[in-house]
């Protein structure tokens, strides 16, 4: 479908396609107690977004993506939503947290494509436990 949408998108005066992928997307992410099928889905996801920015070079669409953790489901009509600017490094991401990824993402000057890691928790490339242990 996205490729589909390319010729219209080299109308747009700010084309930009951003992928939600995920940590299991991420090169030596640990399975973790996400399932075979959704891990091979993200890491499908990860390739799209990069063989697109590769494709896209030197025209004017970006091919952005973000890989989120876990997330904590929040409404903005909730206070948690307005306490979620206040966690630390290692606190539970919301989808406050993509909102705000893809949007600082998407006003980024027009040279500037990005792959954003939201890393909030255990996950990803280098847990915490592995990372205790290590040291």
């Amino acid at each position: 479908m996205t490729q589909g949408l390319l010729p219209l998108l080299s109308h747009s005066p700010r084309p930009d396609i951003v992928t939600i992928g995920s940590i299991s997307g991420l090169p030596n992410a640990a399975l973790q107690t996400a399932s075979v099928p959704f891990y091979a889905a993200k890491r499908a996801h990860a390739a799209l977004a990069d063989g697109l920015r590769q494709k896209l070079a030197g025209t004017p669409v970006r091919s952005i993506v973000v890989h989120p953790p876990y997330l904590e489901d929040i409404s903005p009509l909730e206070a948690a939503w307005e306490d979620a600017s206040e966690r630390r490094k290692g606190e539970a991401a919301t989808n406050r947290d993509i909102a705000e990824a893809v949007l600082f993402a998407l006003t980024r000057p027009r040279h500037v494509t990005l792959s954003i890691t939201v890393d909030a928790d255990e996950g990803g490339l280098f847990p915490a436990a592995a990372t205790r242990s290590a040291s």
